[in-house]
């Protein structure tokens, strides 16, 4: 009788082991494949949101840089920047908006990022009402907005945060 367990036992130990095995490789497959999917979800949302920040910056330059050229354009020149200074304004509103919808999954940072971009606006809606202004608080603001941008990127990503300057990896 025992001589029989010990066969049985012998038999079944290796099937066991394949079966628990088998489990347990799925188990880990199903976690790679879900983790595979976050990160590709984290690194599509923090690749829009960095390409947008990206080219508000951008646009934001090429507004400023065009009401320098109206200050010394003749008249035609001057509808023609007009309509450039339009087009420039209307594309930092579209970028304000993707960088508001995009920096919702960064909540630590989004406040920061928000209120800066905020300060941004409302420093060139001042300059563009009046048509004159200094730009140095617009670049500082930039400035800040780049730093909370780039607090927000890796926030996204979920994979680093930023400490003076220093990345480490998130636990």
């Amino acid at each position: 009788m025992i001589e029989e367990v010990k066969v049985i036992v012998s038999f079944l130990t290796p099937i066991t082991v394949l079966i628990f095995g088998i489990l347990i490789n799925r188990k880990l497959e199903k976690n790679k494949i879900d983790f595979l999917k976050e990160k590709e979800w984290q690194i599509h949302w923090s690749k829009r949101f960095i390409d947008t920040a990206y080219e508000l910056n951008t646009n934001i330059s090429l507004f400023i840089c065009a009401l320098f050229d109206l200050q010394k354009a003749t008249e035609k020149e001057q509808r023609d920047i007009n309509n450039m200074i339009s087009k420039y304004h209307k594309e930092i509103t579209i970028n304000e908006w993707e960088i508001r919808n995009y920096v919702q999954f960064a909540e630590n940072n989004r406040k920061e990022v928000i209120d800066t971009l905020h300060e941004i606006l409302t420093g060139l809606t001042e300059i563009l009402d009046k048509r004159q202004g200094n730009i140095e608080p617009i670049r500082q603001k930039q400035y800040d907005f780049n730093k909370a941008a780039r607090k927000a990127h890796a926030e996204i990503l979920n994979i680093k945060t930023i400490h003076n300057n220093v990345y480490t990896k998130k636990a």
